[in-house]
């Protein structure tokens, strides 16, 4: 009944859902999560529930949703002292406001998020808020604010390939 053993369990849970596509099986162990975080009084599970339901929300095209839930993530991620659920908040939060057509705030929203996961050292979020940054900036009409996100994404990904 560890809270920290549990959150984890429940996250892959609700992670592996998600990559299959099956939202809702999501949905239900990020709840799960959530759930056990309120009883234990433990905010980096409630955070981690949120963290899914806003990626699963923005995947549906629940802009409003996914914008909530990602503000819950961050704030019960800052009561839990982590900078990753934090950072990790601003990936939905970016993909929802892009979706929603408001591009200026969706930049600032990728761009700090970016920002904060290159200073923390999370490189699997920096790779997903690269590409975004620069198609937001391309979106905007901005290449040149676009292009230096594109080819840092880029360097990135090549990095992270395995050798053969």
């Amino acid at each position: 009944d560890d809270p920290a053993t549990l959150a984890l369990i429940y996250g892959f849970l609700a992670g592996g859902h998600q990559h299959l596509l099956r939202y809702d099986e999501s949905d239900r162990w990020a709840r799960v999560s959530m759930k056990m975080g309120e009883r234990k009084k433990y905010p980096a599970a409630i955070a981690l529930g949120y963290e899914f339901l806003s990626e699963n929300e923005t995947a549906r095209g629940q802009w409003d949703r996914g914008i909530e839930s990602a503000a819950r993530n961050r704030d019960e991620g800052g009561k839990a002292g982590s900078l990753a659920r934090v950072a990790w908040s601003g990936l939905p939060t970016a993909q929802s406001l892009h979706g929603k057509g408001e591009l200026a705030a969706a930049r600032t929203a990728a761009e700090e998020a970016l920002e904060l996961s290159e200073r923390i050292g999370e490189e699997r979020l920096a790779t997903w808020l690269g590409p975004m940054a620069a198609i937001i900036a391309a979106d905007i009409g901005d290449d040149d604010g676009a292009a230096p996100h594109a080819d840092r994404a880029w360097r990135r990904a090549r990095s992270a390939r395995p050798s053969t």
